[in-house]
């Protein structure tokens, strides 16, 4: 991170209240030398929303990437971007529906064949466009798993 000089931006991002885990990644996997646009502030607004579970690590990419590029709060990108949060009804609708288009595969999930739950995952993430998160959805399908 040094060589790429962005030890600095690291440490004002957690000084800053970031999650310290999500702000060395993006440092050591998604920037590149320098940082464009992004300052300390909306580098750890972006880290808090990963680390909450608001954004997903593929839609924080997303909108890290923006930040680099245009600057700006990190909220407001999510809003533009529209990658807000599904709420928790908006989630299980998803999960309900991805399991009633495919009863053979929620068959053998329910079974004891917890590989084919990649398959209704799958299904919930095109349903949502990228917005739920894979976690999520699979505590779901365990939760009604369980209840039969």
């Amino acid at each position: 991170m040094v060589e790429r000089h962005l030890d600095g931006l690291v440490a004002a991002a957690v000084g800053e209240g970031g999650d310290p885990a999500r702000v060395l990644t993006h440092a050591e996997h998604d920037l590149s030398a320098g940082s464009g646009a992004l300052t300390p502030s909306a580098l750890a607004a972006l880290s808090r929303l990963e680390a909450d579970g608001k954004l997903t690590s593929t839609q924080g990419k997303a909108v890290l990437a923006q930040l680099v590029a245009e600057g700006g709060d990190a909220a407001e990108v999510v809003r533009a971007l529209g990658l807000e949060a599904l709420s928790g009804d908006e989630l299980a609708a998803a999960v309900d529906a991805a399991i009633a288009a495919q009863p053979d595969t929620w068959a053998k999930y329910r079974e004891g064949n917890p590989k084919v739950g990649g398959a209704i995952v799958g299904a919930v993430m095109k349903a949502t466009r990228g917005r739920a998160d894979a976690r999520a959805v699979t505590a779901l399908l365990e939760q009604r798993a369980a209840a039969g």
